[in-house]
């Protein structure tokens, strides 16, 4: 695979010959010296990434034989919030910031971006899998479940931080319908199988994963790349004694039963409290609610 970088900087040149190669890439890397079209010290992130673009599209014509372009480019962005805002004067924050372009022989671009050009490489690799070549959604099951008293468990994974929490669930594996999935993690994740499906919900949860984790699962060779996942949603009635509930330590540090006000003081990943809403508001018992 022939690849030509915007630039004959031989740093810029080998970190991206090192990055596509953690992804298993076989390729050849020559740099071409081209024209950024910014100023040498971009100070937000427009320009920066406006830069990276510049590069890869001047790197494409002056080599127009090659399979990809990239443009790479670093500068800086204020995220120190503005005196405007506050009613108070502030100094300027400055963060680095920095952006990959990658170019296809059909001239779309796909855009990296990261606090480590090596990163904002691979990104942008990942970007073009996901538009051009297309990955997968990985299909998984998850559990609103109560114990018929207007609580609700939630689960705290290994993985997570200390304030971090989710309704259990898992992946689907081949061969098994999502009822079947649901009630084996269940059993598996929390040592019991007394769970009884009350009904499966009408939202689906579909939501992309990071660049960065999909350039890692490919670095590491995963055995299935997925760009999300995709979850369906079951409402499951608890039927056993709470304290027949043994959660698997590889997997879970800590349950906890809460009720349905509480879930904004536990839930709070990107788009949870607004999954929760969306539950519930399709959920044809409103009693279940709490």
């Amino acid at each position: 695979m022939q690849i030509v970088v915007g630039s004959r900087n031989p740093d810029k040149i080998k970190i991206v010959k090192d990055a596509l190669t953690e992804l298993h890439l076989n390729v050849e890397v020559e740099g071409k010296r081209v024209d950024s079209g910014i100023t040498d010290q971009p100070l937000n992130k427009e320009t920066t990434k406006r830069g990276a673009i510049n590069r890869a599209t001047n790197a494409k014509r002056a080599n127009p034989d090659a399979d990809f372009w990239f443009g790479l480019e670093g500068g800086l962005h204020d995220y120190h919030p503005s005196s405007e805002d506050y009613g108070v004067a502030s100094a300027k924050g400055y963060h680095l910031v920095t952006y990959a372009c990658l170019i296809d022989k059909d001239d779309n671009e796909y855009i990296g971006e990261g606090e480590e050009i090596h990163l904002s490489v691979q990104c942008s690799y990942v970007e073009y899998l996901k538009n051009s070549v297309g990955l997968n959604y990985r299909k998984k099951t998850s559990a609103v479940v109560t114990d018929g008293d207007n609580n609700y468990l939630i689960v705290q994974l290994q993985g997570y931080d200390e304030t971090d929490w989710n309704f259990p669930g898992g992946g689907v594996e081949k061969g098994e319908t999502e009822e079947q999935t649901i009630l084996r993690e269940l059993k598996k994740e929390l040592g019991t199988g007394k769970f009884e499906i009350i009904k499966k919900s009408k939202y689906i949860n579909k939501y992309e994963w990071p660049n960065r984790l999909i350039a890692r699962d490919i670095a590491q060779e995963k055995e299935n790349i997925y760009r999300g996942q995709e979850a369906a949603l079951f409402f499951v009635n608890f039927t056993g004694d709470k304290n027949d509930i043994k959660p698997d330590a590889g997997e879970i540090r800590q349950v906890k039963w809460v009720k349905y006000e509480d879930f904004k003081d536990y839930f709070h990943f990107h788009g949870q409290m607004e999954l929760v809403e969306n539950l519930f508001k399709l959920c044809e018992n409103p009693a279940q609610r709490g």
